[in-house]
């Protein structure tokens, strides 16, 4: 598996740190940020076999379809900058963010293999909670599992291996070992305020590109499958008329913004 490391990340945020710093009004931050970057990243390639025909409608910006991946990436640095400055001398921020970048991968290759009904996507849906140390371990334990048990059907539909799902399963294995009984401090408020901004790009470009995939696939009805919901199963408001419109988008969140 030809992972994301740290620098990818951080070059990553390099790219988009001006449009990131220039967000004004920040959103909540009430996603699991891995599991979103996930989600949207996994999706990614189905979207831009559609590229073209999205560059075309009039009212949307292809960059937001462009710089996804990018968005996706500095976000997950800024979260891992936030998890170190919550505990700069512990020993298991090294820890975690390797198994943050791991995680994300599993997901990624979890839920596109769920899409396809290659495996059990409920399955998948059940290590998303990410949010902490014992979390963090417990969802990449959980998707080696998944990835495990249909070994035989994921052969040549995945990059992963059985060694980088040993790999995996050891490094949680020390993680939970490790976490023992030191709380996490919350993190810096520069951080935190950052943290919030690329937030807030990442889901408004996403939501975007999630409303002109709905506009662009009305007819065929499919827009779900090519580019789901952040929000899926949180419940929340219904969806909105079928109408695109870049300006509303940009000013939205693609989904509810609720506090849960």
């Amino acid at each position: 598996m030809t992972s994301p490391q740290a620098k990818d990340f951080l070059e990553a945020f390099e790219r988009v740190e001006a449009e990131i710093s220039a967000v004004s009004e920040v959103a909540v931050v009430n996603l699991d940020v891995t599991s979103a970057v996930a989600t949207a990243l996994g999706a990614l390639p189905d979207i831009s076999r559609f590229r073209h025909e999205l560059a075309d409608l009039k009212d949307f910006d292809v960059a937001r379809l462009d710089n996804m991946r990018d968005y996706g990436f500095a976000l997950l640095h800024i979260q891992s900058s936030c998890r170190g400055a919550a505990s700069p001398v512990s020993p298991l921020g090294a820890l975690a963010e390797e198994l943050l970048v791991i995680r994300a991968q599993l997901l990624a290759d979890a839920a596109a293999l769920g899409k396809r009904k290659v495996i059990d996507m409920a399955r998948v849906e059940k290590y998303r909670s990410g949010l902490g140390f014992k979390n963090l371990a417990i969802d990449v334990t959980g998707l080696v599992q998944i990835l495990r048990d249909n070994a035989e059907a994921i052969v040549g539909k995945t990059a992963v291996t059985p060694a980088d799902l040993d790999h995996a399963a050891a490094l949680a294995g020390r993680l939970i070992v490790d976490i023992g009984s030191k709380p996490q401090a919350a993190p810096v408020s520069a951080l935190s305020r950052l943290r919030q901004q690329a937030f807030t790009l990442f889901t408004r470009a996403y939501g975007e590109v999630r409303r002109a995939v709905i506009y662009l696939r009305r007819r065929e009805g499919d827009a779900d499958t090519i580019a789901p919901s952040l929000w899926a199963g949180r419940g929340g408001r219904k969806r909105r008329e079928l109408r695109f419109n870049a300006q509303t988008a940009a000013a939205e969140p693609s989904e509810p913004a609720d506090q849960g």
